[in-house]
């Protein structure tokens, strides 16, 4: 019967190639830090919403894309469009910083009510 350490000595040795040395692990780059961060790298963002609020957004899409004369409008293409106006335009920013505080307080008195009871 082999213990933990046996175990990890057997994956060591798995591991390690013809002419390698085993005197220890070996460095291996995390994957999270980058040396020089592309700026043109894409970030994937997602967003949860309710069924209604996704029906409701998947209406305005196909609203948008006629209005348009395109075939579609994606997620991705409202999402990107909302946050260049929001870095763009300092009225939009404030419009959409005003709402995130309504919907918090909302939600703040939603958890108080919520404990009350």
């Amino acid at each position: 019967m082999s213990n933990a350490r046996d175990r990890v000595r057997s994956l060591r040795a798995r591991d390690v190639k013809p002419g390698e040395d085993d005197s220890g692990p070996a460095e291996t780059p995390d994957p999270k830090i980058r040396e020089r961060s592309d700026p043109n790298r894409r970030v994937r963002q997602t967003v949860d919403l309710s069924e209604q609020r996704h029906k409701e957004l998947a209406a305005w899409r196909m609203e948008t894309a006629l209005a348009l004369g395109v075939t579609r409008v994606t997620t991705q293409d409202v999402l990107a469009a909302a946050v260049n106006a929001i870095l763009r335009d300092p009225t939009v920013a404030r419009h959409v910083r005003a709402q995130i505080e309504t919907e918090k307080e909302q939600e703040e008195l939603e958890r108080r009510r919520a404990k009350s009871r």
